[in-house]
């Protein structure tokens, strides 16, 4: 494991990776003069409208508009175009599910994909073959036919039956898919503009571009598969993370296989820089935030798009779309490669095989699945499409859909005073709360905002009288501490490993987001963050019923932390937990004892290094609960 030229084993070789991003920084937002101004507007498409007439603001040059069409074929071409078919390869990256809080990029998903697109009916078929960072590959086909929208095949990783499921797509989702394909597909946007010239603003790209960038060091290392007995990962990773780490132990556990690649992230970015001054900028009135388009002056083709979106770990962040290799197929030119940056740094890269343009489509293409209704909803819908990304990145990667609207919650009771909260529709985050004396305190928020909001609501009704004093993140991957900011809203200190404190404290105190406000946006206070020792167990202290939280040495994360009841011996793993006895236990019963997955023989392990007596644990990940003496025996005793 010395040789830092190898080649990984995630089926991506040296050429691939060397294709692989505007230098950024770290968690620092970069408010121009259009962000300054929407601070104090409460209707941002006025805003934005008022900065366009403004004296900054920089007239269109009125040859642009036909230029751009000629760039990508003619406007009678962009007229004549009905829809189109494509094929191509799709690469996912993902910030917050590194091995450090805060810290390292994640391909959580290749695809392949057929793409049919009836632009005049908008009937939109994708159809997917996802392999996911265990390299599992799923078949699923993402239908939207005019209003409606269907997922078909194994959408759900965690799907007992995976093949054949046929279900209504959450309006969330249809909002996603169809803003992510007019992301890659800037002919939707022309069409738009000639159907309706008036959505064209007057103002410069310089002036609108704010959110939060990372840096190199956040970016590192960038994780392209897993294994999923051990958990180990390949990496590829630059020479400053690997002299830190190459010598602990913590990288043992943690790494397969590395390369040593330190220019990876600079050659992502420099390949999609360009002189903004020497391009022009058709700027476009959007819902949620301005398209910006940038165009060769000589070709007419589109360089680059520039908008803005959420992220519910960074907040608001730049999307950056960049194109290349024009080509003609048929009237109308496509990019065949597409890359997409979302804070500055790798999100998505499109390399397409195949474009028909005007297909046509048989009856079949867009028929809807029998007996399945779809029933809208606009506000899923409208929160959607402000945080296309992130979804797309999770649902693609084997997540099931992310519940982004409210949802409902379900509890049943552990033992006295505890219970097991999940949501429907689920993020697969099982949240436990623990009734005090004086208080309530919740372990692991999970993904997102509004669960989080729907689950204080849960705790008023249910546990009235007692405010939420502390909330735990048993680590730092956005499923399971990214929705922590509402607790800290609502008054709750934010227990965390040592490790997770510097970060946490980033994510409590960002700017206020324009694009999707969060509780703690509309309710500002500075927010509180407990550091857990990570040489000694941390006690949240209660006459009746204390909590005391364990760090915990392991391969998964540096700053791993899990929760134990101790009067009603109820132990809270996090992400130490054998699923398969929740799940699956007839089939875990039949592993060879010391063939456990890595996270297993670690839970074990701690639980006997502080010596805790353990009657039933519980796992992020699993609704049912395990009786200690079933994994005793699953572990060969």
């Amino acid at each position: 494991m010395n040789n830092t030229k190898r080649p990984n084993r995630c089926g991506v070789t040296k050429s691939k990776i060397s294709l692989l991003a505007t230098p950024c920084r770290s968690f620092r937002y970069l408010w121009l003069s259009i962000s300054l101004f929407l601070l104090t507007s409460c209707d941002q498409t006025e805003g934005l409208m008022a900065i366009s007439e403004s004296k900054n603001s920089k007239d269109i040059n009125p040859d642009l508009l036909d230029k751009v069409y000629k760039g990508v074929g003619g406007r009678e071409a962009l007229l004549g175009l009905q829809g189109f078919y494509i094929e191509s390869s799709r690469d996912r990256y993902l910030m917050g599910q590194g091995p450090e809080p805060g810290v390292g990029l994640f391909r959580g998903v290749t695809s392949t994909v057929e793409v049919s697109y009836d632009l005049s009916q908008t009937n939109l078929r994708l159809d997917f073959v996802h392999a996911n960072h265990y390299r599992i590959e799923r078949n699923v086909t993402e239908l939207i036919k005019s209003d409606s929208a269907y997922l078909m095949g194994w959408d759900d990783f965690y799907q007992e039956k995976p093949p054949g499921v046929k279900k209504p797509m959450k309006s969330d989702r249809r909002a996603v898919s169809l803003k992510t394909e007019k992301l890659l597909n800037p002919h939707i946007i022309l069409k738009d503009i000639i159907a309706d010239p008036s959505l064209i603003l007057k103002t410069s790209v310089n002036s609108m571009l704010f959110g939060a960038r990372l840096t190199e060091d956040e970016v590192f290392p960038v994780s392209f598969s897993r294994d999923r007995a051990s958990g180990k990962r390949v990496i590829v990773s630059n020479q400053r993370w690997l002299d830190n780490w190459l010598s602990t132990k913590f990288f043992e556990e943690a790494i397969f296989d590395y390369e040593v690649d330190s220019d990876w992230l600079e050659r992502w970015q420099t390949s999609t820089e360009i002189n903004i001054d020497t391009y022009e900028q058709l700027v476009i009135k959007d819902d949620i935030y301005p398209i910006s388009l940038v165009v060769d002056p000589i070709s007419g083709h589109i360089t680059k798009l520039y908008t803005v979106e959420y992220d519910v770990v960074l907040g608001d962040v730049p999307i950056e779309v960049s194109y290349f290799d024009w080509k003609k197929f048929g009237d109308i030119y496509f990019p065949t490669l597409v890359r997409m940056s979302v804070a500055g740094v790798p999100a998505l890269e499109v390399t397409r095989s195949t474009v028909q343009v005007n297909k046509m489509f048989d009856s079949a293409t867009f028929a809807p699945p029998e007996g399945v209704t779809y029933e809208h909803d606009e506000e899923l819908a409208f929160r959607g499409a402000r945080v296309s990304q992130i979804v797309q990145s999770l649902a693609h990667a084997g997540s099931p859909e992310k519940a982004l609207g409210r949802p409902q919650i379900e509890a049943k009771k552990i033992a006295p005073g505890i219970f097991l909260l999940d949501a429907t529709p689920s993020d697969v985050i099982y949240v436990m709360v623990v009734e005090q004396t004086n208080g309530v305190v919740v372990v692991e928020p999970g993904f997102f905002d509004l669960k989080g909001e729907a689950i204080i609501d849960w705790i008023s009704q249910n546990i009235p009288g007692k405010p939420i004093t502390h909330v735990v993140a048993t680590h730092a991957h956005m499923d399971h501490g990214g929705g922590v900011r509402p607790y800290v809203a609502a008054g709750a200190k934010l227990v965390v490993h040592e490790r997770a404190k510097d970060f946490y404290e980033k994510v409590v105190s960002r700017p206020v987001s324009k694009i999707l406000p969060d509780a703690l946006d509309r309710n500002p206070r500075e927010g509180s963050v407990v550091a857990v020792d990570s040489t000694q167990a941390f006690e949240i202290k209660d006459e009746v019923r204390p909590v005391v939280i364990y760090p915990v040495e392991n391969g998964h994360t540096t700053d791993m932390v899990m929760v134990m009841v101790e009067k009603e011996k109820v132990l809270y793993s996090g992400d130490l937990y054998v699923g398969a006895l929740a799940r699956y236990a007839p089939a875990a019963r039949r592993i060879p004892p010391k063939k456990q997955p890595k996270s297993t023989i670690e839970l074990y392990d701690a639980v006997q290094l502080y010596q805790l007596d353990v009657e039933t644990l519980v796992g992020s990940h699993n609704g049912n609960l395990v009786k200690y003496e079933e994994f005793d025996q699953f572990m060969g005793n």
